[in-house]
């Protein structure tokens, strides 16, 4: 979609829309937001078209329904990104690495970055079950991306209990998971 591909988009979804009214039979989107969205840049509406919201899989993404013991008192942050894209809000992250109090809070950040973090504990992009494991050892989700469709690190997170702070856009904050 244009708004997170920039106008490097524009044509590719002019394609995507030409291709979908000609050739598909119907059309799934991942949320409201991206089906409210794909119509404002000019896609036709579907005669067969539904939503099928993402959803990790409960078999790893879940509650721990146990305590996780504190080596101290600080609260845990957390994000996550597979992309490196400067939207994925790392404008916000960078931010924190530079002003968060970490005599309060400890923030770890997993996947990749635009660019490296001073105080953010940086792990490369772990496989789900590990991945899973960390935000359950975490106390609060931090989505600060530009743009999401329906963000998958967000829905992760809140199906392992984690309340989030977002950016309220897109398909943030709770949007996403009530579509």
């Amino acid at each position: 979609m244009t708004l997170t591909r920039d106008e490097a988009g524009v044509k590719t979804d002019r394609k995507i829309f030409a291709c979908n009214s000609w050739i598909a039979d119907g059309t799934v989107f991942q949320s409201e937001w991206s089906r409210r969205q794909s119509r404002l840049q000019g896609m036709i509406e579907s005669r067969f078209e539904t939503c099928i919201i993402n959803a990790p899989d409960p078999e790893l993404f879940h509650p721990s329904g146990e305590i996780i013991p504190r080596a101290d008192e600080r609260i845990r942050l957390i994000a996550t990104s597979w992309s490196a894209n400067p939207k994925k809000g790392f404008d916000i992250l960078h931010h924190l690495d530079r002003h968060l109090n970490f005599g309060r809070y400890t923030m770890t950040f997993v996947g990749n970055s635009d660019a490296p973090f001073s105080n953010i504990e940086t792990l490369a992009p772990q496989p789900s079950e590990k991945l899973a494991d960390l935000l359950r050892a975490h106390d609060i989700f931090v989505a600060p991306s530009l743009v999401e469709a329906c963000s998958n690190s967000f829905l992760e997170a809140m199906h392992c209990g984690l309340p989030a702070a977002a950016r309220n856009n897109s398909s943030h904050p709770a949007k996403c998971a009530l579509d």
